[in-house]
């Protein structure tokens, strides 16, 4: 009958949610954290080889080796991202070149072998924190119209074709009057969740400045910052499109607009350029 057609596409509904919930919350902290113990990986293998490599150099009189390899550890620490991965590409060519001399150094074959495979393991990290949160971004925004789509069968069809049961099953057309009483949010959003980092690196950045302003009434703003890795939670905002202000020391200004609406969880991904 049409009430349960009804019921079976709101039904239908709910595996799809859910899958784009658990998708929602997958975590993207472990991501970074990968990323930043691949990267200590490469750096401490690198800088192996990089002493034992001017050590040769000093040893044999060879300025143009010496001059080729002169990165310190505080050096390979601000590299970031493929800017590393390019260093270490000169400095495995560099080894495996003056691999015969440098038997007695404690460079072998292996040794190299063992840092090239480090330095892919970075290389293939660097995009996974940006998948993760690309995937949490996409699941966030199907959720919004999954949620759309159950409550127009549910307002558009299920509660007209309840209508069937008033007297035919006074007891089950109360009951489902009872579930659907809603209260009203007042048209503020659920929620809105954003995340900021560096553009260059793809670290997170903390205690970055966000400021909403209403553009229907700009007397209407909200200011919050990042937390500790980067993200930005806000409980509700009222129901409209917004200016977004965002803003670190550092960093230039960036702005764009962020649209509310009510009942709907909304999303910000911010990627901030140094100076």
């Amino acid at each position: 009958m049409v009430f349960t057609a009804s019921l079976n596409a709101f039904e239908a509904k709910i595996p799809l949610i859910e899958q784009n919930r658990d998708a929602q919350l997958t975590p993207t902290k472990w991501a970074t954290i990968d990323k930043e113990e691949k990267k200590a990986m490469v750096e401490e293998k690198i800088l192996f080889v990089i002493n034992r490599l001017q050590s040769y150099a000093n040893a044999i009189g060879d300025k143009e080796l010496l001059s080729s390899i002169s990165f310190t550890a505080s050096d390979l620490k601000r590299l970031r991202g493929a800017n590393l991965i390019g260093i270490c590409n000169v400095i495995v060519t560099k080894a495996q070149e003056k691999l015969r001399g440098l038997s007695t150094y404690g460079i072998t074959q292996e040794v190299v072998a063992n840092l090239q495979t480090a330095i892919t393991a970075f290389s293939d990290s660097l995009t996974t924190p940006g998948s993760v949160k690309s995937v949490t971004k996409n699941a966030t925004e199907n959720l919004a119209t999954l949620f759309k789509e159950a409550e127009n069968i549910l307002s558009k069809r299920l509660d007209l074709d309840i209508e069937v049961y008033k007297t035919s099953n006074p007891d089950f057309y109360s009951r489902y009057q009872t579930a659907r009483m809603v209260i009203s949010k007042g048209g503020r959003s659920i929620l809105l969740l954003g995340h900021v980092e560096d553009a260059d690196s793809g670290e997170p950045l903390k205690n970055t400045t966000f400021t909403f302003t209403l553009q229907s009434d700009p007397t209407v703003t909200l200011v919050k910052k990042s937390a500790e890795k980067g993200n930005l939670r806000v409980p509700s905002l009222d129901e409209g499109i917004y200016n977004v202000t965002i803003e670190k020391i550092g960093y230039t200004t960036h702005q764009q607009t962020v649209t509310v609406v009510k009942g709907e969880a909304s999303y910000l991904e911010v990627k901030l350029k140094t100076i």
